[in-house]
């Protein structure tokens, strides 16, 4: 069983490890490709989450499209760590990968991209997030506060009329 101090030094040895964003970043795409070797599919199974946790680390671009994928991934601590890791990637790339996916995804990617967006501060993000909000028919994915600070979007609304 996995302890509060397991997860604390994984932690640690994350964060170390995603100083290496240069030696590192083409062995953590290949793992996020599932292109690893060995037999022992457990073991790699049980290391995903991290993997993707470290991607988002590293914040590594080239990754956007693979944890995208893995949201749909059946294991929950996967799709937990894929919101986590495109809000710490961040940018528009993101908010542009979230909105292409967005209208033909479930309920379970669209609160993981929320996650994500909602740490996201451009205006990209605002835009595309009070376009959802728009076309939305689902009353709880309709509450701003699900999509972002609302401050930020009293701030880009009031520079869009200005």
């Amino acid at each position: 069983e996995i302890t509060q101090n397991d997860l604390r030094r994984f932690h640690r040895i994350i964060k170390s490890l995603a100083r290496f964003r240069d030696d590192g970043a083409d062995q953590i795409m290949s793992l996020l490709q599932r292109r690893y070797r060995g037999t022992n599919k457990r073991v790699m199974e049980w290391i995903e989450p991290w993997i993707v946790t470290l991607a988002g680390h590293m914040r590594l671009k080239d990754a956007i499209p693979f944890i995208i994928e893995r949201i749909y991934d059946i294991v929950d601590m996967v799709r937990d760590e894929c919101g986590t890791a495109l809000a710490r990637i961040g940018g528009d790339e993101v908010v542009k990968a979230i909105d292409e996916t967005w209208w033909k995804s479930d309920e379970d990617f669209c609160g993981v991209a929320t996650d994500a967006l909602r740490h996201i501060n451009t205006d990209l993000c605002a835009e595309t997030c009070l376009q959802f909000l728009g076309q939305e028919d689902d009353f709880e994915t309709q509450l701003i506060d699900n999509f972002l600070d609302p401050l930020y979007i009293y701030v880009y609304i009031g520079s869009q009329l200005k």
